[in-house]
């Protein structure tokens, strides 16, 4: 397959935990960073040595230093501020997370049903158990009855 541009884009997929690493690499270098800087911005300026970089890292560690000289939260941060550094800077999972919830709510799901199914053979309502897999509201209904 032939493209007669030779500076034509095709995207390509990029594991997205590795992003701010590619990210933190190609734009270290200050020349590559005022690049972006004009790019997104629609400037043209030159003086890379006026250019100043400061990462998530830098601003995370002086917030956590201004909350420490500010006394709040001193004792906790004393103790835990690697932890906390590490959870600010930690790439938030949105689809592990929904994942989790999902698998929790099945958990939590699966439970109840087996209480209520538990409850109602108990109490020889096996019809009703029947009804109330073909029937959500009836179901629901079950539910409440038995305070579930």
């Amino acid at each position: 397959m032939s493209h007669s541009n030779t500076n034509a884009f095709y995207p390509v997929a990029v594991n997205r935990k590795h992003k701010d690493k590619l990210f933190c690499k190609l734009f270290s270098e200050k020349k590559n960073a005022l690049s972006l800087f004009n790019a997104l911005q629609g400037m043209e300026y030159r003086e890379e040595d006026e250019l100043e970089i400061v990462t998530l890292e830098d601003s995370v560690k002086e917030a956590v230093q201004i909350c420490m000289e500010n006394g709040i939260l001193m004792p906790y941060l004393a103790k835990h501020r690697g932890e906390v550094m590490e959870m600010v800077l930690t790439e938030f999972d949105r689809e592990g997370y929904e994942t989790v919830l999902r698998e929790e709510g099945r958990e939590e799901g699966g439970v109840l049903m087996r209480t209520l199914f538990a409850r109602l053979l108990q109490d020889h309502r096996e019809q009703d158990m029947l009804r109330a897999v073909e029937d959500q509201e009836y179901c629901d209904r079950l539910l409440e009855e038995y305070r579930l």
